[in-house]
């Protein structure tokens, strides 16, 4: 049990508290771990159009770019690395609406539902069909059957 009469909140620190001193490690409990540098890539010249694609959810043009969203900056100033990365020109364009955005959130939520409920019962959930065809060699190029 302590003998000091308990201070009032807000009166700062305990008088026995060593004040930070220039020169002083600080406590390990308050040192906070370096973050990464993110690399460093030759930035275009400034006025170039720069074709990009979203990395993470973030705005350009008043408009919502979600994961995956390619498109062109004005200016190569406008570039930001946080949430985008440059791709190239070739690469056709693409924007993500609301209402897709929406239905592929809600489907992943169903999915993830189906799936949870699936273990409780302990029943295997089937993966939907797949939508892309064959590999090469194991089906015709028109869809036909042969045989």
């Amino acid at each position: 049990m302590s003998l000091t009469p308990p201070r009032p909140p807000g009166s700062g620190p305990a008088p026995s508290a060593a004040p930070d001193r220039p020169g002083r490690p600080k406590p390990a409990a308050s040192r906070t771990p370096a973050l990464p540098a993110p690399p460093a890539a030759a930035p275009p010249p400034p006025g170039a159009r720069v074709k990009v694609q979203a990395v993470k959810l973030g705005y350009y043009a008043h408009i919502r770019r979600r994961p995956g969203d390619v498109f062109w900056l004005g200016d190569a100033r406008e570039f930001s690395a946080l949430w985008m990365q440059a791709v190239d020109p070739d690469l056709p364009e693409r924007i993500t609406l609301g209402n897709a955005a929406i239905r592929d959130d809600h489907d992943r939520l169903l999915t993830a539902r189906a799936q949870e409920a699936a273990l409780r019962r302990g029943t295997a959930v089937r993966p939907p069909p797949a939508l892309e065809a064959p590999p090469t060699g194991e089906a015709s190029p028109l869809g036909d059957e042969e045989g």
